[in-house]
């Protein structure tokens, strides 16, 4: 290469490398670096804002989880479809003449009587063991009043006249029979309990556990 072209080539570089510094320096080149540079802010702040507060994460409560169905049967819910209340059970006959007694939480009163029918024979001073009354009658007679009276009408062996009912509503059909002969502690009524055993077996007579004279 003779030294006219290296000078004229060397010049052609210089001349380049002038243009693209002036460029770089020029209007335009700085508008198109502060566009770059805007569009790109967003993106970096993006970046930072996802990394100090990152999106929550989806939690299921225990409320919104099924929870399986629970199939257990409330033992506590059976009946034997036998003795509704208090009254279904005296108008079996089956308790007539068992002895029991009206007693206050605070045992400081208490009436002595006697199971008649669907009510008790009172031994006040006014009865005198001659009237049969119901529960209420018989607790006003006690000088008493409650909302709940079968709740203080008590048999010889401690038990409620409303708790026995209950026992005698939860026993196993098969095992009533049984209950009903040792519920009170006293001498159940044999041939009211025979009347109404045969008219829940269609006439046929079931003995009990045990047999009775």
């Amino acid at each position: 290469m003779s030294d006219l072209q290296f000078s004229s080539s060397q010049n052609k570089i210089g001349s380049d490398s002038e243009d693209q510094l002036n460029y770089w320096h020029s209007s335009e080149a700085c508008t198109k670096r502060r566009k770059r540079s805007k569009t790109d802010v967003p993106l970096l702040q993006n970046v930072y804002i996802s990394i100090i507060n990152p999106p929550p994460i989806l939690c299921l409560s225990s409320s919104t989880v099924a929870k399986p169905s629970s199939r257990k049967t409330n033992r506590s819910s059976f009946s034997n479809g036998l003795f509704s209340n208090v009254k279904s059970l005296l108008s079996t006959g089956i308790l007539d003449g068992i002895p029991v007694k009206y007693v206050t939480w605070s045992r400081e009163k208490h009436l002595r009587g006697v199971i008649k029918g669907s009510g008790y024979l009172c031994s006040c001073d006014k009865c005198k063991m001659a009237k049969v009354v119901n529960a209420y009658e018989f607790e006003e007679h006690a000088a008493c009043k409650t909302k709940h009276p079968n709740n203080h009408i008590f048999f010889e062996n401690g038990k409620t006249i409303y708790g026995v009912v209950v026992e005698l509503k939860n026993t196993p059909i098969d095992k009533v029979f049984d209950a009903i002969l040792n519920a009170t502690g006293s001498r159940i009524n044999i041939k009211n309990f025979d009347a109404w055993k045969a008219s829940l077996t269609g006439g046929i007579k079931i003995r009990a556990g045990h047999d009775h004279p």
